[in-house]
């Protein structure tokens, strides 16, 4: 078993599992997608208090593109993008993103029911960090241009093999 110091999980809830396959017809619109990377985060304003744990809308936009098109080269991977519409409408993300039939952007769905079907979660600084953790859903912090790690992580690089862990953490989009 392995140990990952996280922020409070007292607040956390597990998945119900139950609903996964509906949940995964709903979003999956292909089952040759046998993974699933969930990407989970809020761009901040620029008036938020923390803006060095935060991503502004234009890191949030640059990860996402750059994620989009790294699980385009990977086989059977579908994305699920779960945005909150705040600081970014949800027609300007769709029309910042690029083209592509592996990913979908999710909106109303509950984040849990989401998390229930996922293998991966993608988020820069979010509770849904720990969230996943508690769900044993393993996780990559990116984006920020790789300035900010929620929690500890092993460190992924192209130029050597990763060891096995809960958390990683890559900085360029090269090695995603």
């Amino acid at each position: 078993t392995q140990f990952h110091r996280t922020g409070p999980l007292i607040w956390g809830r597990q998945v119900d599992r139950t609903r996964s396959s509906e949940m995964r017809a709903k979003l999956v619109p292909d089952p040759i997608y046998s993974r699933v990377i969930l990407h989970a985060g809020t761009a901040k304003g620029r008036r938020s208090y923390h803006f060095h744990v935060y991503e502004t809308p234009d890191e949030y936009i640059a990860a996402l593109q750059e994620l989009i098109l790294a699980v385009n080269d990977v086989p059977n991977t579908f994305l699920i993008i779960k945005f909150r519409p705040q600081h970014i409408a949800l027609a300007d993300l769709r029309a910042l993103l690029p083209a592509s039939d592996s990913y979908t952007i999710s909106v109303e769905e509950p984040f849990l029911d989401v998390l229930a079907i996922s293998d991966l979660l993608v988020s820069f600084a979010s509770t849904t960090i720990e969230e996943a953790l508690l769900n044993r859903v393993p996780v990559l912090l990116y984006g920020g241009g790789g300035r900010y790690k929620h929690v500890d992580a092993v460190e992924a690089t192209s130029d050597h093999l990763v060891k096995p862990s809960a958390v990683y953490h890559v900085r360029e989009p090269a090695q995603l």
